[in-house]
């Protein structure tokens, strides 16, 4: 039995080298731990949310950030939303024309398919917690639940993704 996954023909070497086994047993085991502690934090805050222990937090917090709120800092914060949501949009038609263009179909693959899963998971966790947004102080509500956050579900996936395909295609190229 071989240690190594054969490579498809036709593509770049970076793309098609063969990752060991070992590797990618060690990887899947670590993904699949992460997944599941992360799973149960996300319980146990899904859980609090539910049962409205978290209103006197968020109201704390809310005052905190009104308190120190100015122009200056809502731009920045205005940008940051951006990263999350329309710079997410544009990175990622960036990312998969550079990963089409090389040739890098995993890469391509892999992004399209995490990016889809965390928008079903988003659509579908805001259905199931209806959680309503607080009344806004500079801006307008969306149309959508506040639980769990859009924004952050979807960049944390796509940054972490990107950054995990970037260093793995960095990698292969050193060695």
């Amino acid at each position: 039995m071989t240690d190594r996954i054969e490579p498809a023909g036709g593509l770049p070497r970076v793309e098609t080298a063969a990752k060991p086994a070992s590797l990618i047993r060690n990887v899947t085991v670590m993904s699949l731990a992460a997944s599941v502690l992360s799973l149960l934090l996300f319980a146990w805050i899904g859980e609090s949310v539910m049962l409205e222990r978290t209103i006197t937090f968020d109201l704390y917090v809310r005052a905190w950030v009104h308190q120190h709120a100015s122009p200056a800092l809502t731009r920045a914060m205005i940008a940051t939303s951006f990263m999350g949501e329309d710079g997410v949009a544009m990175v990622t038609v960036v990312a998969l024309v550079l990963f089409l263009r090389y040739r890098w179909r995993r890469a391509a693959l892999w992004l399209v398919l995490s990016l889809a899963g965390a928008v079903v998971m988003d659509v579908t966790l805001k259905l199931a917690f209806h959680r309503s947004r607080p009344e806004p102080y500079f801006v307008t509500l969306p149309d959508t639940y506040s639980f769990p956050s859009g924004h952050a579900l979807v960049s944390f996936c796509f940054y972490m993704v990107l950054a995990w395909l970037l260093a793995d295609k960095i990698r292969s190229k050193a060695v």
